[in-house]
C-alpha cells in the first residue's frame, strides 16, 4: 500500500534510522488511507504518568487525535534531530505482538552504540517498539492537530 505516493519501505527508508526493529513491519503497523493535509503534526508531552486510556482521553478532550505511524515516519522524515532530544512515540497504531497480551507502539529514539573497530561510542537513531504500559513524565506523543 502507498500513502502519499510512497510505500511502507519508502518510508521506513527515508527515516534515515542505522536501527529499525524486525518487527516494525506493514503487517503489524498497517496504514489506514487518510488525508493526511487536513491536520498538523506535533508533539505533546505530559508532566504526569499517564494510563494508556488516560493519554488517549487526554488529547480527545483537548481536540487532538494521536499520531499514527505513519505520521512518526512523516514526522521524523522533517524533523530528523528531534529524536536526538528526546524518544518520540506514536500512540495511533499498536500491535498486538504475542500471545502474552502485550502491546507495542513504534518509537524514534537514539541510544549509545560501541563501535568495536574504533572502540568509540557513537549515538545511532532508532526505530524502536515500547511496550504500551503507560507515558512517563517527559514522554513525547505525537499528536495530530486538526488546521
Amino acid at each position: 500500500m502507498k500513502t502519499n505516493g510512497i510505500t511502507f519501505a519508502q518510508m521506513v527508508e527515508a527515516l534515515g534510522c542505522e536501527e529499525v526493529d524486525p518487527n516494525i513491519t506493514e503487517e503489524n503497523f498497517p496504514i489506514p488511507p487518510r488525508n493526511r493535509d487536513a491536520y498538523d503534526l506535533d508533539t505533546i508531552c505530559f508532566d504526569e504518568f499517564m494510563s494508556p486510556y488516560a493519554a488517549r482521553t487526554n488529547l480527545a478532550a483537548q481536540g487532538l487525535e494521536p499520531g499514527d505511524f505513519a505520521d512518526l515516519c512523516e514526522y521524523g522524515t522533517k524533523n530528523p534531530d528531534e529524536q536526538k532530544e528526546h524518544t518520540i512515540k506514536e500512540i495511533g497504531s499498536i500491535w498486538d505482538g504475542d500471545t502474552e497480551r502485550h502491546r507495542f507502539m513504534a518509537a524514534l529514539s537514539t541510544r549509545d552504540k560501541c563501535d568495536l573497530k574504533d572502540l568509540q561510542i557513537h549515538k545511532v537513531r532508532t526505530l524502536e517498539l515500547h511496550h504500551d504500559g503507560g507515558h512517563f513524565p517527559g514522554t513525547h506523543i505525537l499528536i495530530r492537530r486538526p488546521k
